[in-house]
């Protein structure tokens, strides 16, 4: 066994198979990605210490419990699935979600100038993927002449990924370079051409979101951004900086509602007559936008809770989407054409409920439910024991996007409900409680160092 360092990701192996977890899922490498998750799991479970101390310290933790009784739950859909394939799926990802709990959760896993590297290295590779797919675009823009290829799906499609997904990367990232001063999360904040490099970082970045199209994430865009003038580090920028930002942002919030783009567009399309969530039958032609299409999978939701008696332990991860697709087909909605499925256009079929809290209700029931939800109050009360505003943050926007969409049905999904809220927890600039040493023994106090505050550090 290696001789193991203070925390987890101070050895540059573990801290470069990190990074590698992060840059494969960025750049969509998943069947990489899964392997190199392994290979981590394995450095962090046999490598950093003994076994049996990691296990007994992650399953001390009540963050790593909540994540881990709500995979169990999903994982219980095995016992009355319909469809073991489906059922196998979705258990695949919610071990890959066990593993990246237990990375984090299973000792110490880093200090505050540790994590700021890790923030830092994590700020780069999203850069990096942003302006990949800029490049990428080009080529294309000058065969096409058209600029949509610069806006949502087409942005991102040189690296394969859900426009959507990749906006919360993206926001994520401008989210670390925001927190700057006394627990700043990157290394970018110190004053000189670094703190410069910041905020272009932050207005590329915010210029990414823009590009990237996703309503709901814009939003939170720009609340990230009024919220960091208004913090305490905020409140040391000059008036004429901060007033030049707003001025900045409101022109920008202008241009796109008084001028013809696809952003103002995306806004525009979610107007719409909800009458269509009671027609029987939509039909194939029907156009539906988003909000009417979460209210009809909304009802969709509920009828088949009632039709298999599934409001307790849900109809299992395995089955929930072939009975949704019944329901696209019974509406007649678009489920492709002979011709259209060759090209792998199936229509509506395979589009899950676009809700993760609804998606998991009808997977798991209420109980499952209410696991989901235990996670994130676990971990916001975590965040608020710990000093740590960020992780709340964190937890906050994940939960939010939750609503408009089911990511745990995806693997970059996945990886986006475990790792920011978890990374953000780590002790930028917390220190362990104080104890008093002639209470207790060296032993005792061995293993307390973790960026979690463990059940038996209660009450020191």
């Amino acid at each position: 066994m290696l001789a193991p360092p203070s925390f987890f990701i101070q050895n540059r192996l573990f801290f470069t198979v990190l990074l590698a977890v992060v840059f494969t899922i960025a750049f969509s490498f998943f069947n990489l990605n899964s392997i190199v998750l392994l290979v981590l799991l394995g450095c962090r479970l046999f490598l950093f210490e003994d076994p049996r101390r990691a296990l007994r310290t992650a399953f001390a933790n009540p963050v790593f419990l909540s994540f881990f009784i709500f995979c169990l739950l999903e994982t219980a859909g095995l016992l009355h699935t319909h469809n073991t394939h489906a059922q196998f799926n979705a258990i695949s990802k919610d071990a890959t979600l066990t593993a990246m709990a237990f990375i984090f959760c299973a000792g110490r896993f880093s200090d505050e100038v540790l994590g700021r590297r890790l923030v830092t290295a994590y700020v780069l590779i999203v850069v990096a993927a942003c302006l990949y797919c800029l490049l990428a675009s080009v080529p294309v823009y000058l065969s096409q002449r058209h600029l949509s290829v610069f806006f949502y799906h087409a942005l991102t499609r040189p690296i394969k990924q859900n426009a959507v997904f990749f906006s919360v990367y993206v926001v994520f990232a401008l989210q670390f370079l925001l927190s700057t001063g006394e627990k700043r999360q990157t290394e970018l904040g110190v004053p000189g051409w670094k703190n410069t490099l910041r905020i272009g970082l932050i207005l590329f970045l915010l210029g990414m979101v823009v590009l990237l199209a996703s309503k709901l994430l814009l939003v939170i865009s720009l609340l990230l951004i009024i919220a960091s003038f208004f913090s305490k580090n905020g409140q040391k920028i000059r008036p004429s900086i901060r007033l030049a930002a707003a001025a900045a942002i409101l022109v920008t919030i202008g241009l796109m509602a008084f001028t013809n783009n696809p952003i103002k567009r995306r806004y525009q399309e979610m107007s719409g007559n909800l009458s269509v969530i009671h027609q029987r039958k939509v039909g194939p032609d029907a156009y539906l936008n988003a909000i009417q299409l979460r209210a009809l999978e909304f009802r969709f939701a509920r009828e088949i809770l009632d039709e298999h008696d599934g409001w307790i332990f849900g109809v299992s991860p395995g089955d929930s989407q072939d009975y949704l697709n019944q329901k696209y087909i019974n509406a007649n909605m678009y489920v492709g054409t002979p011709e259209s499925i060759k090209n792998h256009d199936h229509g509506f079929i395979g589009y899950n409920f676009h809700n993760q809290f609804l998606e998991t209700l009808v997977r798991s029931g209420i109980i499952g439910l209410l696991s989901l939800i235990s996670i994130f109050v676990v971990v916001i009360l975590a965040a608020r024991k710990a000093g740590l505003i960020e992780a709340g943050y964190a937890a906050a926007i994940v939960a939010i996007f939750f609503i408009p969409e089911a990511p745990l049905t995806m693997q970059q999904g996945v990886f986006l409900f475990c790792f920011f809220p978890l990374v953000t927890l780590m002790p930028a600039g917390w220190k362990p409680p104080a104890v008093d040493k002639k209470a207790i023994s060296p032993h005792e106090t061995k293993g307390k160092q973790g960026n979690f505050t463990l059940p038996e550090q209660d009450g020191q």
